[in-house]
């Protein structure tokens, strides 16, 4: 039986799902709610029924699968508008702006025995899961350290990014949480984080540059670096082992091992990576299962903020 289903939110991130979900033959892509008449004008222009809110969406007609593409001050109450009326949710991260508001939402799809996912692209990106299994696999032997960057040139004023109360924060707020997908999954829970530097170069009132330190459960440390002030050279990931370390970048995997460098091409490609993310929430959606602790990324971000304020390391 076909699903069909609602984008809420049709900006940019939302351009990449009409693709991904035409390749699902038991998915349609039914309708578009948004508040930008140029938004909705795109969606009528690609055949698709368009509402300037849920509720008129709901008065009109029905869906069984919602993906919330806002900014991160809508998610909770669009979340909840979707749970309650029956639909599964996929939330493009941070899930909701407080750790209190992403546990509610765990809560009504709990009770309403509906799934809620978050859009968590880089556990499905095969280079990393690729250096996961590497590691796991003892290839540069006991895991020591990893390093994690994402960088790149983006002006918050020029969006809702710089305005807090619609963002929540700054890059800490949206890169956070994939660089918290990637260090758990590469080196395990966490223990504790520590924001060491926090920065607002381009003078707004959210910060443009972070960098967090991280103890995990089984010993490995991680230190992450964030950036809105431009593209540094550094990897995606760089782990050490005692044996050797693995370097992701954005095309390739490179392994070194003492004097001995192997290399294999792994270039990132979102359309595949998001169809992953889809076939995911379909699989939960088929066995009825939700991903535990789904609040646990927006704790950590609350943590790191603290641990800066207070400048000291913070737990859950």
């Amino acid at each position: 039986m076909t699903k069909k289903v609602v984008l809420i939110g049709f900006g940019r991130i939302a351009q990449i799902y009409p693709k991904v979900i035409e390749k699902f033959p038991d998915l349609t892509l039914n309708a578009v709610v948004d508040t930008d008449p140029e938004s909705l004008k795109a969606a009528e222009n690609m055949g698709l029924k368009t509402f300037s809110s849920i509720a008129k969406l709901f008065d009109k007609t029905s869906v069984d699968l919602g993906i919330v593409c806002t900014p991160p001050s809508y998610h909770f109450e669009q979340g909840k508008i979707l749970l309650e009326n029956n639909v599964h949710c996929l939330i493009e991260k941070p899930l909701a702006l407080t750790a209190k508001k992403a546990r509610l939402l765990s809560e009504i799809a709990g009770n309403e025995k509906l799934v809620l996912s978050v859009s968590s692209k880089f556990k499905h990106t095969p280079g990393l899961i690729e250096v996961a299994t590497r590691i796991k696999q003892g290839e540069i032997g006991e895991l020591i350290h990893i390093e994690n960057t994402f960088s790149g040139t983006l002006c918050p004023n020029e969006c809702w990014r710089s305005q807090k109360t619609t963002s929540g924060g700054g890059v800490w707020m949206d890169n956070g949480p994939h660089s918290l997908d990637v260090l758990k999954l590469l080196g395990g829970s966490l223990d504790s984080i520590r924001m060491v530097t926090l920065e607002h170069q381009q003078k707004t009132e959210v910060e443009d540059e972070v960098s967090v330190r991280f103890r995990h459960q089984n010993g490995v440390e991680s230190h992450v670096f964030l950036s809105w002030n431009g593209t540094l050279q550094n990897p995606l990931v760089l782990c050490r082992g005692t044996e050797g370390e693995i370097r992701l970048g954005w095309n390739e995997l490179e392994i070194k091992k003492g004097s001995k460098i192997s290399r294999e091409a792994f270039a990132y490609n979102k359309e595949e990576v998001f169809y992953a993310v889809v076939e995911a929430f379909l699989n939960c959606i088929e066995k009825n299962e939700t991903e535990e602790a789904l609040w646990e990324n927006n704790g950590w971000i609350e943590a790191g903020y603290k641990s800066f304020g207070e400048n000291t390391w913070k737990r859950l």
